[in-house]
């Protein structure tokens, strides 16, 4: 992200999306950070589900039920659609 005055802008266009997908933590991530027994009630099949809700050249977002932290290294895997 850029900065324009102060204010933080995308250097690259975002395009709105609603897909479903799931994280999970690269071995070095997971090495690391340790989630709280309830949290790990949330997980599925080792996995956080997450709404990937939008993409573009620069990355993308995603919405989860936990916070990660900025820096965690994860795969994600959108699920398909037909």
């Amino acid at each position: 992200m850029g900065s324009d005055r102060g204010l933080t802008v995308r250097q690259f266009e975002r395009h709105d999306v609603g897909l479903d997908a799931s994280i999970t933590l690269t071995p070095a991530t997971a090495a690391v950070l340790r989630f709280s027994a309830a949290a790990q009630s949330s997980f599925h099949s080792g996995a956080i589900r997450a709404t990937l809700v939008d993409v573009g050249d620069g990355g993308l977002g995603l919405r989860t039920a936990m916070l990660l932290p900025r820096g965690a290294v994860v795969r994600v895997r959108v699920q398909g659609h037909g």
